[in-house]
């Protein structure tokens, strides 16, 4: 799977690099069972970080209970040689979770940054991007001093330079598309052949996705034969040249369904499945 459930309760007592390396950690664990069989200096890699960093973060995941327990495992090598490793097994939240994409690691944006979105989507408001806290409030709730928020080189300026967040006087919004709202959006796994030959359809989705999140609305879910009546009309530049001249002017902060957009867009259902216009995908 690429996509994890994060629990809020527990980021929030994280600081943004130990929350940076949780979300790491999470991505290299099973998706059902949570255990991990990784190494420290593999989990050091894959953060960029030091060994020493993924020990204490490893330390405070214990505390706080996003590691629930560490088992020791002692065998040995093809050549007799003796060996350990430890296998973790972390906590898979069932409520009060919020889900994110593999992609956000994947960005070339520091640690520490990825690791702030991440802990200010836990103080947004229940199945939305946004959050109503001011800098001092955000301070208050985490473990993120003011200083290090505020200002042009603050954790928070720097969110917004990178495209991670919106903010103005009321609100700030989390608009990048790996980071969900409400409990997942049904976006099929592109990483499952099953679902490859959706993946225009999910590319386009995505579109429509960041066009809604940069309005301040929250996207509808995905619907793979909604998404293929849409993609019969409009597509990339198209797709969000159109979305961007009618969004302004939804009054509503959530969109409950992909309908809603076939309906935005003019598109006929009737035309639309006898009329397709040809477009040539790579893939």
């Amino acid at each position: 799977m690429n996509y994890r459930n994060l629990d809020k309760n527990r980021f929030l007592k994280l600081t943004p690099n130990q929350a940076f390396i949780a979300a790491c950690l999470a991505f290299k664990s099973d998706f059902q069972t949570g255990e991990s069989h990784i190494h420290q200096n593999t989990l050091a890699q894959f953060c960029h970080c030091s060994i020493s960093k993924v020990q204490d973060a490893i330390t405070v995941f214990k505390e706080i209970g996003f590691i629930r327990a560490i088992k020791v495992h002692q065998f040995k090598t093809e050549k007799g040689e003796p060996r350990r490793e430890n296998i973790y097994q972390l906590h898979i939240p069932e409520v009060n979770y919020f889900t994110i994409c593999k992609g956000l690691l994947e960005k070339d944006i520091p640690s520490n940054v990825i690791g702030y979105v991440l802990i200010l989507k836990c103080l947004c408001l229940n199945g939305t991007n946004v959050c109503y806290y001011n800098l001092k409030k955000i301070a208050n709730e985490t473990t993120i001093g003011y200083s290090t928020l505020k200002g042009k080189n603050g954790l928070h300026q720097k969110a917004i330079n990178y495209g991670l967040i919106q903010s103005d006087k009321e609100k700030h919004t989390i608009i990048d598309t790996n980071i969900l709202s409400g409990k997942g959006l049904n976006i099929p796994d592109l990483e499952n052949n099953k679902y490859a030959i959706e993946r225009v359809y999910i590319e386009q989705y995505k579109i429509i996705q960041s066009c809604c999140l940069k309005h301040h609305i929250n996207p509808p879910k995905y619907d793979k034969e909604l998404m293929r009546l849409i993609t019969s009309s409009y597509v990339d530049y198209d797709l969000e040249k159109a979305l961007n001249q009618r969004l302004p002017k939804v009054s509503e902060e959530r969109i409950e369904r992909l309908s809603y957009v076939v309906k935005l867009l003019n598109i006929n259902p009737i035309n639309s499945n006898t009329e397709k216009k040809e477009y040539k995908f790579v893939m």
